[in-house]
């Protein structure tokens, strides 16, 4: 008996695939925006340092500055918004947006 339905799971599942690839990069490039926000800033140079690289099946947010380690993990006075852990607590914060975004993408490649 066929009711006329076919099932494609290998083109779904690509489809997928691709839309949480594109996903994982706009949630981190999200995440980076507000982390921006909170890093120290004297002349820019830490903050322009912040990236996102994207591979295969990961998304990475980093800074590439030779100080960026000491100034996220080193508790200091800084001034207007600015803080220590300012890429991990983009990420906490940012954690449920960041999963809306991924779904979006892949609710909207699957329609």
């Amino acid at each position: 008996m066929n009711d006329g339905l076919k099932w494609n799971g290998t083109k779904v599942l690509k489809a997928v695939e691709k839309a949480g690839i594109r996903g994982q990069l706009a949630a981190a490039e999200t995440i980076l925006e507000v982390s921006n926000q909170r890093v120290p800033l004297d002349k820019g140079e830490l903050r322009d340092s912040g990236h996102v690289t994207q591979g295969e099946h990961q998304t990475v947010i980093s800074y590439d500055c030779p100080y960026a380690v000491k100034w996220h993990e080193t508790p200091a006075h800084f001034q207007h918004g600015r803080r220590n852990k300012y890429l991990q607590s983009a990420v906490e914060d940012e954690a449920q947006n960041a999963l809306k975004q991924l779904a979006k993408v892949i609710d909207k490649e699957l329609r």
